[in-house]
């Protein structure tokens, strides 16, 4: 009569629909139904047991919460937060010791399921939502450690084949005619076809990474496309944003695919400069990628344990001439907080 179910779900094909029954052997029960065009509540007091309206079920993970609370006379639905549902009652319900999760029409998935014996207030469900935090009861992930810049390459020089690495020791190589100078004390770097830039470094351990450097492009036809990886000897692609003016592609731990594909989706079609960055936070499972300090698009990764180490850098043009300017590479996972100030500061 009082409790809180929560967990995270998507769509993985079209047309999903996911029911999930709490149920006891006398086949009393509480059944909720969510699918793109409605959502049915079955043995949960409400007007109308079908509630035909639109449902946020699409390939980005959300998280449902649904509090019953009889001691206040209501219960109510979230997603992502959200009040969706709310009704005023004070039905009695049964007990339950059964949980049967199923689906019909397309398939979904569904993760990080908790039955709470309590009813959490609003505040908590948006505090639970916000926070991404693994629910975890019993074995606890190590604590995040603040990112760190391994490596970072301002482009100032203007000339030669080098450019210096700031912060760590790891030069990059550089095409002498790969240069584009800005003023009297400011140049960066021209990536076009067959000017790569490689470097090697120590490998780096943590499962958080962060990509962040400034992008533009002189003109808005000619589909420019870099790409920036971090590798391994074995030429698997660890964390990869491939930015161009038509799409925002990546590859990750060797799976490729796109933030978005058409103009001004994400990157704005411009000869403007703009700050990119592409984060891979370990404790929430989230590849996210930011334009300008906002965030654009996510997707949803688990890395292995046996995952390959970082220890090599490349930038590569598949298309056209792109400019890159201050790049840096970090160890641990950028909050949208500091990305915003690393934009803001320019």
């Amino acid at each position: 009569n009082n409790f809180t179910m929560s967990f995270w779900y998507r769509q993985t094909m079209d047309s999903p629909r996911l029911n999930i029954i709490l149920s006891n052997d006398d086949q009393e029960a509480m059944n909720i139904t969510f699918d793109l065009n409605e959502m049915t509540f079955a043995g949960l007091d409400n007007p109308d047991w079908r509630y035909f309206q639109d449902f946020p079920f699409d390939d980005t993970w959300r998280q449902a919460t649904l509090v019953v609370n009889r001691n206040e006379g209501y219960w109510t639905l979230y997603v992502d937060g959200v009040e969706k549902f709310h009704v005023n009652s004070y039905k009695m319900y049964p007990l339950v010791d059964k949980i049967e999760i199923s689906g019909s029409n397309g398939p979904f998935a569904i993760d990080e399921l908790a039955l709470i014996g309590r009813a959490l207030t609003k505040d908590e469900v948006v505090d639970l939502r916000n926070s991404e935090a693994p629910f975890a009861p019993n074995i606890y992930p190590e604590n995040q450690k603040k990112p760190e810049l391994k490596h970072f390459w301002n482009f100032n020089e203007g000339i030669g084949i080098t450019s210096k690495d700031l912060v760590g020791t790891s030069d990059l190589e550089i095409n002498r005619y790969a240069w584009l100078n800005l003023d009297v004390e400011n140049s960066a770097l021209i990536n076009t076809w067959d000017k790569t830039v490689n470097v090697s470094f120590s490998s780096l351990h943590s499962p958080d990474l962060s990509l962040s450097f400034w992008w533009r492009v002189p003109d808005t036809y000619n589909g420019h496309r870099s790409r920036l990886a971090l590798k391994n000897s074995n030429n698997n692609n660890i964390l990869t944003l491939i930015p161009s003016i038509d799409t925002s592609g990546y590859d990750f731990n060797n799976i490729y695919s796109y933030f978005s594909y058409g103009q001004n989706l994400t990157i704005p079609c411009d000869n403007l400069w703009h700050h990119l960055a592409l984060v891979y936070d370990s404790y929430r499972n989230l590849l996210r990628f930011y334009v300008d300090g906002e965030e654009k698009g996510s997707r949803s990764y688990i890395w292995s344990v046996n995952r390959p180490l970082a220890d090599a850098f490349e930038i590569v043009s598949e298309n056209g001439l792109s400019i890159i300017d201050d790049l840096g590479i970090w160890e641990g996972a950028l909050s949208q907080a500091q990305i915003q100030e690393i934009f803001t500061n320019n």
